[in-house]
Formats: C-alpha cells, structure tokens, sequence
C-alpha cells in the first residue's frame, strides 16, 4: 500500500434544502436584529427636509444620527421633534444648530448693513453671543463666519428689509442705532436652536421656541449624500 498516495478529497455533504433554508432565514435574523439594537439604542437614519440648513446641510439630503452617550453642546447639529407644536408644518424630526444650552445667556444683534459691491443696497446681518452670565464680551461673540448674510438678504432699503424680515425682528427691541436687540436666557431642560439659513429658518426666534432636551432624537454624526463629516 502506497501510504504517499494522496487522499480523495471528500465530497461536501449536500444540505437538505430545508436545513439551508433554516440557515438562511438564522442570518437574517441575526442582521436584523443588530439592525433593531441600533435603531433602539441610538443610531437612526434621518432626511433633511427644507432650505433652512443651507448651505451646510441641503434638502432631502440623508443623514445618520446617533444619541449613544449625547449630551447638547453648542455648535451642534440635531434632529429634534417636537410633539406638540401647534403648527403641523413643524411636528416633525428637524434640522438645526444649537446655539445655546441651558442655563446660558444669549444676545443676538440685528444690523442693516450696506453692501460693499453696490450703492445704496442693504442686507441684514445678525451677531450672536452666548455667555454664562448677563453680560456679554467680544470673546463672547460667535464666529458666524460660515454664513453668507449677504447673499442670502440682499434687498433694495433697509426699511424694505425691516418689513420683510419682521417676524424676526418683532421680538428685538430698536435702539437709537437702528439695530435691533433680542436677549434671552435658556431654560433648565432645554436648548436654543437656530438654522444655519439665519433668514429662511424656523427655529428658537421664530415658531420653534426653547427646544427640549427631551425632544432630541440625537446629534448629526454623518451625511450620506454626499458622505462626509458634518461641522
């Protein structure tokens, strides 16, 4: 006997197709299943509905949010979902920044400025502090850098500009200036919210009011479409 001989592989074993079928339907199981552990535990997708997050985040874009461990922190983007808002436009999972978290103090400035490319055409810019006591430094301003004012408000007079903006406006008061002036300070519990689209926004000035910690579904961790990190 040749004890070199190569052995004869062995011939896989056909499973009965009901056991595969078993198999099959195990796995599926198990992907679901995991599928349905994140969901519970704080991983959700979400779809960006409207223009007030432009240009940051833009309509129907797709999302993925999680609230593993979130605790609100300024600059933040989260979905949150109201309710109870009265207005059925806004019961719904939204998109916004968060600009202040409880206990802060807020101060946003509402200027008309002319632009530096034409004559005698304004837009409106709004400055934002948020302090830890009622009064507010320079170091206490934001840095709004990544939102174009201009491009987004330019009108012919600033006193057209004051009439279409003034659901904004309504809640500031004027001063000797001409700006307008609105101060707040955030509720225990909750969180001020605003779009990055200052002038096409429903957020904490306007409608949305004090946001909820409660109601936040969680914080913006990835965009799908095109896929990146968020800022």
């Amino acid at each position: 006997m040749n004890e070199n001989k190569e052995k004869a592989p062995k011939e896989k074993v056909k499973q009965h197709p009901i056991a595969e079928a078993f198999e099959y339907l195990e796995i599926l199981v198990f992907a679901a299943a995991a599928v349905l552990l994140l969901f519970t535990f704080g991983i959700r997708p979400c779809t960006v509905d409207g223009n007030s997050m432009h240009d940051t985040l833009e309509n129907k874009q797709m999302l993925i949010v999680s609230d593993i461990l979130y605790t609100p922190d300024n600059g933040d983007i989260v979905v949150f979902h109201q309710s109870d808002n009265p207005n059925p436009n806004l019961n719904k999972p939204l998109v916004k920044r968060i600009i202040a978290t409880e206990g802060q103090y807020l101060k946003l400035k509402y200027t008309f400025v002319e632009s530096s490319d034409y004559t005698d055409i304004y837009y409106l810019k709004m400055d934002v502090w948020v302090s830890d006591d009622a009064t507010f430094s320079d170091s206490e301003k934001l840095d709004e850098s990544h939102i174009d004012f201009e491009a987004i408000s330019m009108k012919n007079e600033f006193n057209y500009l004051a009439q279409i903006y003034s659901h904004y406006l309504s809640r500031c008061e004027k001063t000797d200036d001409g700006e307008y002036v609105f101060e707040t300070t955030v509720p225990k519990g909750h969180i001020f919210v605003m779009g990055d689209n200052r002038f096409n926004s429903d957020d904490s000035r306007l409608n949305v009011g004090f946001v909820d910690n409660r109601c936040i579904l969680g914080k913006v961790a990835l965009r799908l479409s095109p896929f990146g990190k968020v800022q």
